[in-house]
């Protein structure tokens, strides 16, 4: 949810309104949460449990991926702070718990 764009996203309106939802919600870093914050930042403000998480709902298991990276041709940098170079990526990490989540047993989170 990061339709509030460079607007101060972590801030205690965007948390309130965010918190005030009472039905299931899980958050995905957008570029536009990095306008203003590192993930480091973001994720502690959002209270979120990392940048890459899955979770299960009924049959399906669900894999959150942050694909806020910038691949400059030899390393991945995480975006932040309005740093944008011309095309974001998932990143290195991503691939691996991708395949983490994969052997899991069938639903299995834990």
């Amino acid at each position: 949810m990061s339709f509030f764009g460079p607007a101060n996203c972590c801030g205690p309106a965007y948390r309130d309104l965010w918190n005030s939802f009472a039905g299931g919600k899980h958050h995905v870093i957008g570029n536009h949460d990095m306008d203003r914050y590192t993930y480091e930042e973001y994720t502690q403000g959002m209270d979120m449990s990392g940048r890459y998480y899955s979770f299960d709902q009924g049959d399906f298991h669900f894999i959150v991926l942050d694909g806020n990276n910038l691949f400059d041709g030899k390393e991945y940098t995480h975006y932040a702070r309005a740093k944008l170079f011309a095309r974001e990526y998932v990143g290195e990490g991503s691939p691996d718990f991708c395949h983490e989540q994969a052997r899991r047993k069938k639903y299995s989170t834990r």
